[in-house]
């Protein structure tokens, strides 16, 4: 069963993997990513994959990005099930904070994690990458088995 950890944006208008990838060198992160790095694949605004390699003894981490209302995107199934997750829960401003930001949700940043095979230094470009696609993409943070979380704090836990 994969763990993933999403970013949902309520922009369409991307975080390139160009931004990614220079946030990443200019905070001396180590890594390689999957594309090559010719300037036109990076700056690609229609990226839909990639994965990101941090070490070679452990699994690189997987990285997807959804767009509503683009072909075989995952943005209306997931934000539903969301909803229908946290439907039961008190209502509190939180809750509905929660509930505004996903109607909102015009994209979706997640990354599936190697829970068995991921230390420090995974952890660290996977958190780094987070607060480049939070500040880039004005979005809000979900962690699956935790809940949802504004400005690194948990906000509405879920189960």
């Amino acid at each position: 069963m994969g763990y993933y950890i999403r970013i949902l944006s309520p922009i369409k208008e991307n975080v390139t993997l160009e931004i990614i990838y220079n946030c990443l060198r200019n905070k001396k992160i180590n890594f390689s990513i999957e594309h090559d790095l010719e300037s036109k694949k990076l700056n690609n605004k229609n990226w839909k994959q990639t994965i990101f390699f941090y070490s070679k003894n452990k699994q690189p981490i997987l990285l997807n990005r959804d767009i509503a209302n683009q072909k075989g995107n995952l943005v209306k199934e997931e934000v539903k099930e969301f909803l229908d997750e946290i439907k039961n829960l008190p209502v509190t401003k939180k809750k509905k904070e929660i509930e505004s930001r996903l109607k909102r949700t015009k994209q979706i940043f997640s990354f599936q994690i190697p829970t068995s095979d991921i230390d420090d230094s995974g952890w660290n470009l996977v958190d780094t990458i987070i607060d480049i696609l939070v500040e880039k993409s004005k979005g809000f943070v979900q962690v699956d088995r935790e809940g949802f979380y504004i400005d690194k704090k948990l906000v509405l836990k879920i189960k």
